[in-house]
This record gives C-alpha cells, structure tokens and sequence, in this order.
C-alpha cells in the first residue's frame, strides 16, 4: 500500500511541475543551410524550441530521438502558435504532418505551405492534454537540415535516351534481318560442308628437243 501511494505521489509531484515549470526551456535559432545536430537535456515539465525561417520552396528534415528517459512531444508550429504555446495555451495548433505526440524517434520531411518563420518544438512538459506525461529528465539528439533535393529526369534527356535507344534496334533489325547485310567482312564463317573439288595441275609443254637429242634406248 505505500508503494502504491508513492508512486502517485511521485506522479502528482511530477503533474505539478509540469504545470508550474516555464514551458520554453531556450529557443535556438538555426539556418536551414546550415541545420544543427546536437543532444539535448530536457527537465521534466519544460521544452526546447528551435527557430527557422522557410520558404513554400524550402524542405526540412527532422530526426528527433529521445535518447535516455522518455517519450516525448514534437510539435511544428508557426509564429502565431508558437506565441500561444508559450502563454501556456493547450488550444495552439501544431502542424500534423512533421509533428507528433508520445514518440521516442520522429523522422519526418516539412515543406511549408507559406513563407514565415517556423518553430519546432521538443517537449518534455504538459503542454497537451494528449502528450506524453512529463515524469522524469528526457535526453534527446536533434537533427535539423534541408531534405536532399529529388532531381526530376530532364525530358530533354529522356527523349534522347529513347531516342538512341529505336535507332539501335534499328541498326539490330537492318544488320541481322535484311538480305546482304550477313554477309559482313568483319564477320569470319566456318565452312561445314564438303570441300570444294580442285582442279588438276596443269601438265607442262612437250620438249620435242629433249627427245630428239636423247639416244634411244637399248
């Protein structure tokens, strides 16, 4: 039984800071050329914000782990949400695709919908009524960097790999199919059949001399 009552004692304890701990524990500011990648501490009932401006054309690319300790909350938001969040609001509104809640690993690519300054969120506190529970100092590696550019194929170049490819079936159907064209100079061919009948060797002139001027013969 006093097990049990410290344990929610422990877990009260916990709920209290949480609710009465600053929510922003420090804000970093960050490129997106540059991105960061380090570890972090979080206490319990607090959050570490990171800040980077966007563009609609840009991609972010974020790794969050929570290394020893619990789960955790990642939350992207604008500025407006972010403001809120910082006021202790539970009514700021996160963007679903990049975020998510009660995680140990978040991998994730966003692309904004609009220019403006966007703000991405570790948090270790109560800051929805559907997170994670703070109960204890969370570490965690954050990874922050522009997604690797998908390089769309040029049609100019498919239509010219396409192109080299007919005309080298072509050459294949002319070289191999079309009469005449086997019998290439370059191509050396095996006779399997008989051979051929030679002619007989010429039989040398007659020197009517020779035998004029040889005595007969006994």
């Amino acid at each position: 039984m006093g097990g049990v009552r410290s344990f929610a004692v422990l877990v009260l304890g916990a709920f209290l800071v949480a609710v009465l701990a600053p929510a922003v524990q420090a804000v970093t500011s960050v490129s997106l050329e540059s991105g960061i990648s380090e570890t972090i501490v979080i206490p319990a009932g607090t959050s570490h914000a990171y800040s980077i401006a966007l563009s609609d054309v840009d991609t972010l690319r974020l790794d969050v782990r929570s290394t020893m300790g619990f789960l955790l909350d990642v939350y992207v938001v604008n500025s407006t949400n972010f403001l809120a969040y910082e006021r202790g609001s539970t009514s700021f509104v996160w963007i679903p695709g990049p975020s998510a809640e009660n995680v140990g690993i978040l991998q994730a690519d966003f692309r904004p919908a609009q220019d403006g300054v966007y703000y991405v969120i570790v948090d270790n506190g109560n800051a929805s009524p559907t997170g994670a529970v703070p109960l204890g100092e969370v570490s965690a590696s954050v990874s922050l960097g522009p997604a690797l550019a998908t390089v769309e194929p040029s049609w100019v170049a498919m239509g010219l790999i396409v192109g080299l490819g007919v005309v080298f079936a072509v050459v294949l159907v002319l070289t191999y199919v079309r009469p005449g064209w086997h019998e290439r100079p370059w191509v050396r061919r095996s006779w399997t059949g008989p051979a051929p009948a030679r002619s007989p060797a010429p039989t040398p002139p007659m020197n009517y001399n020779e035998f004029r001027d040889t005595p007969p013969k006994a």
